[in-house]
């Protein structure tokens, strides 16, 4: 997101070339992240897999890291040849989007965070719930990524848009710092240390809960197992590419701030190249899926298709949760206990 500024300045620590470079090759990784976002998305629209919560938490994040591939592509500051007013224009409302996509992309990797949490160690589920997912993935940013347009500080900040650091006369603007550390660096960095503390957690618990499923068979286990199988195992990877492809800009970041007059130019590739490919990452768990592979198959496509292109004939399918299926179950040992306490009333009378 960040960059140094705009300024022609001797003091200026990239001279031009140097710009284009770094912010073409982060639109370079931003445009394979949308084909691999916008590829997933298909999949689990096409084969009807939002049916199923977890495939939705999946679908969440890939509209997330679709909209920020947009907003990394869009905030390029020499595409279009106009003035400099409407250049400033539209790089407050690309600055916004870039802000706004990246809270999104993070929420959306601390609501899979969260759910499997709950899932692995707490094991709760919140179907009920997933409206808290959505807001705050999709609507507790604007909560707050607002307050830079008090005092315009949205703009241009070097070789793109996002919050602005420099005045036009190349001045400090010390208060897009403190918008750029307030709104985005320290919850940034205190979100995802959060985050690694809980996904420790996860991890402990299913080693623990694993070496307990050897043995007699036993019907909690057997749930715990399919609730594995079903809602941790196809999430379990996400926060961890996330995780990883946030070491380079760290690294990136801290070194600017040690060093800031002395910017390593490799560092900044590797992190205008990494932070881009969330959506492209994101799509190899996915597709990895057993259950994804098989519908990747042309004749699950044809069959897929057709199903889309029929007339509805009053015939639907409706996705059974887990929950439902505990109450019938619960239901049927219920009937069955009174059948077996009639049963012994009648051989008892007939006895008498």
């Amino acid at each position: 997101m960040d960059n140094t500024t705009n300024c022609t300045q001797p003091a200026q620590p990239y001279n031009s070339l140097d710009y284009i470079g770094v912010a073409v090759a982060s639109v370079i990784s931003a445009f394979i992240s949308f084909v691999a976002s916008g590829f997933v998305i298909f999949l689990i629209l096409f084969f009807k897999k939002w049916q199923v919560l977890v495939q939705r938490l999946v679908l969440y994040l890939s509209i997330a890291t679709l909209l920020n591939s947009i907003a990394i592509m869009i905030h390029r500051v020499d595409y279009l040849d106009i003035n400099d007013q409407n250049m400033d224009n539209f790089c407050v409302v690309a600055g916004f989007f870039e802000q706004h996509a990246g809270w999104m992309q993070l929420d959306a990797v601390v609501c899979i965070t969260v759910h499997l949490f709950l899932c692995a160690v707490v094991n709760v589920r919140l179907e009920k719930l997933e409206w808290i997912y959505i807001t705050i993935i999709f609507f507790l940013p604007l909560s707050f990524n607002w307050i830079p347009f008090i005092k315009t500080a949205y703009g241009r900040a070097g070789a793109w848009c996002w919050i602005r650091d420099m005045n036009e006369d190349c001045t400090p603007f010390d208060l897009g710092t403190v918008f750029r550390f307030v709104l985005w660096y320290v919850p940034l960095y205190i979100i995802l240390l959060i985050l690694m503390i809980l996904y420790v957690f996860i991890l402990y618990k299913l080693h623990r809960t694993r070496r307990h499923w050897v043995g007699r068979y036993d019907p909690t286990t057997e749930r715990v197992k399919e609730q594995t199988r079903t809602e941790v195992a196809p999430l379990i990877w996400y926060p961890v590419i996330y995780f990883l492809l946030n070491i380079f800009p760290f690294i990136n970041r801290s070194h600017n701030i040690a060093n800031p007059t002395n910017p390593n130019l490799g560092l900044w590739y590797l992190h205008a190249i990494t932070y881009p490919l969330v959506g492209a990452f994101v799509a190899f768990p996915f597709l990895l899926d057993p259950e994804t592979r098989r519908n990747l198959h042309w004749s699950n496509f044809k069959a897929a298709a057709s199903q889309l292109c029929e007339r509805d004939n009053g015939i639907r399918e409706y996705p059974i949760e887990q929950s439902d299926v505990d109450k019938v179950e619960g239901k049927q040992m219920m009937t069955l206990g009174e059948n077996t306490s009639s049963y012994n009333s009648f051989e008892d009378n007939r006895d008498s």
